[in-house]
């Protein structure tokens, strides 16, 4: 009753109208384009409207308009646009950068050709184009569901991420790890072979080097310590990677569920050793180790706790390029992965070369279980790799296997973690809906890649394929 008799009041009866009128205006205008090619009429509309629910009806209205009578691409572009310069009027209007919306129809000019310049581009800046959409829709979901300004909550994502010194250090080691991570999958992707056990394999990295911290950190020096934690590390990541890859190669077994199991064993065998290890006994932790004699310590460089994490990784990702696309070996993994059967025949032996390049990847990730246990956290826990095993096979992915592109997808998913936790306390919001935008962000990058891969094509019904290709014998 209370919802009627507020509908009944003059001033949300006008507005209900207002909003109706402008749904339908914008909708009859983008149906208007299937008539004049691709007009911005529409856009035009929804500029008019300004912020606000008048606003989001005109962009409703434009977009189902243009959803159900336009190409699909003619009506991604109008969503596109609509969207963005929604989110602009929303933003401008709380900025008070102007007052009067007789400039809007010239701000909507420039985005529309702005939009239309990207798509004209799309083969070439498709990955551009879908973060400038994902980054669009996020600042809508923002402004609906918080009433915040898009432009704010953007700009705490930059100052969640490069606010501070400590925060851009913080911002390169996570880089960094999750770098070194994704370098060691990719040899096995590149490969066919899907390494998924990543994550386990840093953990028993890790758990090598804090077997040699605790129970040799005061009968070695120093430097003959580090000396064997590196190598102990290295030699348990590549055993943890090498088994499933000898089961692969004798009886050809399933390396991705193989590899994924080995997680859950490594993630109970660290979760062992610290009770173990536990200190204070009781407290189910291990806690810094060797904290008074920093045994097994790497050594910090200038007096910075993670630039020494950031140099070994950049030395590795101009190594692995290298071994990749200029070795040997590295042409034997890409013969292996475009087809065993071609490898076998002009030679090569696939099942060494699956065992070979496991041995790397688990090698790899070892070194990363090292960076984290002796380099920076000093400590072990199940979580040390935080997950990042699985993230490095997106990262991976993205960079199309290419350990120099790896650099770029692996920065954007840790601006996206670091910018995520920033708004959730800047803005008192709960992790999820900074969590949403993260995924909304990463959704838009991967469908871009499904896209410019694959083109969708729909068939015709079989009856009428049938009666235009009688038409065309008859004509001829």
């Amino acid at each position: 009753m209370k919802v009627i008799e507020l509908l009944k009041s003059k001033e949300w009866s006008g507005k209900v109208i207002d909003c109706v009128l402008r749904f339908a205006l914008s909708f009859a205008l983008a149906l208007a384009q299937v008539f004049g090619g691709y007009a911005p009429l529409a856009l035009g509309m929804i500029g008019a409207s300004g912020a606000g629910l008048r606003g989001v009806s005109a962009l409703i209205g434009a977009s189902a308009g243009a959803v159900l009578f336009l190409p699909f691409s003619h009506a991604l572009r109008t969503f596109a646009a609509g969207v963005l310069i929604f989110t602009a009027n929303n933003a401008f209007f709380d900025l008070k950068l102007y007052k009067k919306r007789a400039f809007l129809p010239l701000l909507c000019a420039g985005m529309m050709f702005s939009v239309e310049f990207v798509y004209v581009l799309r083969d070439g800046v498709g990955e551009a184009a879908n973060c400038l959409m994902a980054l669009l829709l996020c600042a809508l979901i923002t402004t609906l569901c918080t009433h915040l300004n898009p432009l704010k909550v953007f700009g705490t994502m930059f100052s969640g991420a490069f606010g501070s010194p400590r925060k851009i250090w913080i911002l390169g080691q996570n880089l960094a790890i999750l770098l070194c991570i994704s370098l060691a999958v990719t040899p096995a992707f590149k490969m066919r072979f899907w390494n998924i056990g990543a994550e386990g394999q840093v953990l028993a990295g890790g758990l090598a080097a804090a077997a040699c911290m605790i129970c040799l950190g005061d009968k070695l020096p120093n430097g003959l310590l580090i000396v064997l934690i590196l190598a102990a590390g290295i030699a348990a990541g590549a055993v943890w990677a090498v088994i499933p890859a000898i089961f692969k190669a004798k009886w050809n077994t399933n390396e991705t569920l193989f590899t994924l199991m080995m997680n859950y064993v490594a993630t109970q065998l660290v979760a062992y050793f610290i009770i173990v290890w536990e200190s204070p006994k009781g407290s189910g932790k291990v806690g810094i180790i060797n904290q008074s004699t920093e045994a097994g310590w790497l050594p910090q460089i200038g007096g910075y706790k993670y630039l020494l994490t950031i140099l070994v990784v950049a030395v590795l990702t101009i190594l692995v390029y290298i071994y990749l696309n200029y070795s040997k070996h590295g042409y034997e993994i890409s013969v292996v992965g475009e087809s065993e059967r071609t490898a076998r025949y002009v030679g090569i032996k696939v099942g060494k070369v699956i065992v070979r390049t496991m041995l790397l990847s688990g090698a790899l990730c070892g070194i990363a279980g090292v960076l984290l246990v002796s380099g920076t956290d000093h400590t072990i826990t199940t979580t040390i790799a935080g997950g990042q095993g699985f993230t490095a096979v997106m990262v991976s992915w993205l960079a199309k296997f290419n350990p120099l592109g790896m650099i770029l997808t692996s920065f954007l998913l840790v601006f996206l973690d670091r910018g995520a936790g920033e708004i959730s306390t800047a803005f008192g919001l709960n992790q999820s809906f900074a969590d949403i935008l993260s995924g909304i962000i990463i959704f838009f990058i991967i469908g871009c890649e499904f896209f410019i891969t694959y083109r969708l094509s729909f068939r015709k019904p079989a009856k009428k394929e049938a009666a235009e290709h009688v038409l065309s014998l008859i004509h001829i």
